[in-house]
């Protein structure tokens, strides 16, 4: 699971100065920031290229490095594993620490969880979305016990929780009594 963000350009090099076909491959659960620029490079697993960075002909970011936002890998460069290169050109900066590797894990399953949620939201209808927008003004402007005393259920995609004393209130999240 890569997440590859907005306006990401990624090229590959059929005509070069060697004459070598040079392809892009991007490993899995790599991020590569938005308006990024890979070029006839290779991404390894688990890394992380940062917003508004090119990464050009024959470059590779190995395994759980980071490329810094902004920065340019040139030609022929390799960035090691567990490495943070930054700059124009992209230089050694720092080890990647334990808690940055940890966070590289588990933050291109992240970005497509995230990602998830708005491509549902964006496939709604409008009148899907306005039935939201009523359903959140309901929220926002009612007391969370006002359905429970008029003996009736709160309207469709008005948030419910039961209570600890088995009534059903509106979970607006201000409700002490809701935990």
């Amino acid at each position: 699971m890569t997440s590859i963000q907005d306006n990401v350009v990624i090229h590959v090099a059929k005509n070069n100065a060697k004459g070598d076909v040079l392809p892009t491959v991007i490993g899995d659960k790599v991020i590569v920031g938005q308006n990024t620029t890979l070029h006839a490079c290779t991404v390894g697993s688990g890394s992380l290229i940062g917003m508004g960075s090119t990464v050009m002909d024959g470059a590779k970011v190995e395994a759980g490095a980071i490329v810094g936002g902004g920065s340019l890998v040139t030609s022929g460069t390799t960035v090691p594993t567990g490495q943070i290169w930054t700059g124009n050109p992209a230089r050694f900066l720092r080890d990647v620490t334990a808690e940055e590797a940890s966070f590289l894990e588990h933050a291109a399953e992240h970005m497509n969880a995230v990602a998830a949620g708005h491509a549902a939201e964006n496939t709604k209808t409008f009148e899907e979305v306005l039935v939201d927008d009523e359903a959140r003004e309901e929220q926002l402007t009612t007391d969370a016990d006002f359905y429970d005393h008029l003996g009736i259920l709160p309207p469709q995609g008005v948030p419910t929780t039961v209570g600890p004393d088995g009534r059903i209130r509106v979970d607006d999240g201000s409700d002490p009594r809701l935990g």
